[in-house]
């Protein structure tokens, strides 16, 4: 009757020998010697039957196996009986199990990794992507200089009365003051205003100058942005918040 023989592969007589004394649950300090040598040579017979190709190392190992084993067999003096573990034949053989075990381990974690690495597909990098992701907010962004020029002359037009004699007073107005005046005007229309709305007809040409410097320090300060919505067109002012920001 024909029977099939099946063996797992070992990648060495260290891995061989772990997977013999993890099978028989054998504790790897106290190797019964004996008994591992016969299931090892069994295995390299076995090896031999199915024409598979042993390495040197494989036999080798039988090899110590047989040496240490005859070494056990040998008759201890009271002398001998007393020395320490170190001279036991066995430790060099379980020195270099113990040190294949912790290597066999972490090679398996690193397999399990990789395993699970595979299973992602990560997109490459896109470098016009990140420069859209990351560009830095600009309130003035499509407004030049000409523009502000040319809203500031309108407003300087809208705010003539058409006299010919006019009453200069003295008086003080500072940009702080106006910053404060925008502010307000902001928390009450958080929807934005529109800067001739910052003026009446009567309003002089210093506080105009005064107001927009305190528009500038605040775009500059990033508490308010300015869109314009065509060439020459009006400018809106918006207060800077997280969402506005967004």
């Amino acid at each position: 009757m024909a029977y099939t023989i099946s063996l797992e592969i070992f990648e060495g007589p260290l891995d061989l020998l772990l997977h013999l004394i993890q099978k028989n649950k054998i504790d790897i300090y106290n190797i019964p010697i004996a008994a591992i040598t016969e299931q090892y040579l069994e295995h390299l017979q076995a090896m031999q039957e199915l024409d598979l190709d042993m390495a040197s190392e494989f036999l080798l190992m039988a090899a110590t196996l047989l040496s240490i084993k005859a070494k056990m067999l040998l008759p201890q003096t009271t002398i001998q009986e007393e020395q320490e573990d170190n001279d036991d034949p066995r430790k060099e053989l379980v020195d270099r199990l113990i040190e294949y075990q912790k290597y066999k381990k972490a090679a398996e974690k690193l397999k399990i990794k990789q395993h699970n690495q595979a299973m992602f597909y990560s997109r490459p990098l896109d470098p016009m992507y990140l420069e859209d992701a990351l560009k830095r907010f600009n309130p003035l962004e499509n407004i030049s200089l000409e523009d502000f020029k040319n809203i500031l002359s309108v407003v300087l037009t809208e705010t003539e009365d058409g006299e010919t004699v006019k009453l200069i007073t003295k008086g003080t107005i500072t940009v702080k003051e106006k910053i404060e005046y925008i502010e307000a005007l902001l928390i009450q229309k958080p929807q934005g205003i529109l800067f001739q709305n910052l003026f009446t007809k009567n309003s002089s040409t210093l506080s105009i100058i005064v107001t927009f410097l305190a528009l500038l320090e605040l775009i500059y300060l990033k508490k308010v942005f300015v869109t314009q919505t065509s060439n020459f067109g009006p400018l809106c002012i918006y207060p800077i918040t997280t969402q506005s920001e967004d």
